[in-house]
């Protein structure tokens, strides 16, 4: 049995940067993410297929009023629309820091080569375990970077 390789480029138009501060959701990874989830939906396609390339997360402490960020798991999940399925894609820990003047955030980013293609109406999720303070040290700042995919039209 030989194995075949797509070779040919992935054409797409417009780059897409997307941008979310905010407070996650505390998952229970177990339980349908229908039942707790609220604001922790970071992205939804809306008109066209995308080709995610890398997302970015990270704490929001500061060194001034919101210096203390808490441990925590920070689950990702992609939301399929034409299954109704949620899959937990990646959890990763962050860990918990004082942001000083040299001490910078936590981050964590993950980065697909050659990218993943999400269809109309999918999501990206990401949530956490923990949220000690429901200060903004304990929001997640998330990046999305990516382009609009042309499917040869």
């Amino acid at each position: 049995m030989s194995l075949s390789f797509n070779y040919q480029p992935i054409f797409t138009v417009n780059p897409i940067l997307i941008t979310k501060t905010f407070n996650p959701d505390v998952a229970d990874p177990v339980e349908d993410p229908d039942s707790w989830l609220t604001n922790s939906t970071v992205y939804q396609v809306v008109n066209d297929q995308v080709l995610i390339e890398r997302i970015t997360i990270m704490s929001c402490g500061d060194n001034i009023v919101n210096p203390n960020v808490t441990n925590k798991l920070v689950y990702v999940y992609f939301y399929k629309y034409t299954d109704g399925a949620y899959s937990l894609y990646k959890v990763f820990d962050m860990p918990a820091n004082t942001i000083t003047h040299t001490t910078p955030n936590a981050k964590y980013e993950l980065t697909f080569t050659g990218g993943i293609l999400l269809n109309v109406s999918d999501k990206i999720i990401v949530a956490s375990s923990f949220d000690a303070t429901g200060l903004p040290a304990d929001y997640l700042a998330v990046t999305i970077e990516g382009s609009v995919y042309n499917l040869g039209g």
